[in-house]
């Protein structure tokens, strides 16, 4: 059994976010096994596994970054000082996991970590706090979309 596995009990109602959040449980997942695997993969594959993550997750900060600029209102402006912090403390475990298997330590249960840390500290929880901060202040529509004239800027990077 996976140490991490997708729910949409997860789902912030943001398809991109939803789809980003989802490719990194399955990545966490997958290298989870592939260091579980016999033989389990080399570190040099799993660095690799872990540098396309930071990647992607990068790009993901990126795009809520811009969503979290919009908010204006004093529980928004909390909010965004606080999930700032939070994607830092993500990028830094996922450095310290690193570390730790460049340095030739076990990476199961380090990669694991990672996976409760995205999904029960509270990256996915606070992003869909930030949804709802966004529609607080009539920044998105229904269906996740900026209301018109709400940024100076689209969502991608």
């Amino acid at each position: 059994m996976p140490v991490v596995e997708w729910s949409d009990i997860y789902l912030v109602g943001l398809p991109d976010l939803d789809e980003d959040h989802k490719r990194f449980v399955a990545a966490i997942a997958e290298i989870c096994a592939a260091a579980e695997s016999d033989p389990p993969e080399d570190a040099a594959g799993l660095l690799k596994r872990l540098d396309t993550l930071i990647e992607a997750f990068a790009r993901h900060g990126v795009k809520e970054e811009r969503m979290l600029s919009l908010l204006r209102s004093p529980a928004g402006m909390e909010h965004r000082r606080q999930h700032v912090a939070g994607h830092s403390r993500f990028r830094e475990e996922v450095g310290k996991v690193r570390s730790h298997i460049a340095d030739g330590g076990p990476a199961p249960g380090a990669v694991g970590e990672l996976g409760v840390f995205l999904m029960l500290f509270e990256l996915i929880r606070s992003d869909y706090d930030m949804v709802g901060l966004l529609r607080h202040e009539g920044l998105l529509v229904g269906d996740g979309r900026l209301v018109e004239g709400a940024s100076r800027q689209d969502f991608e990077p």
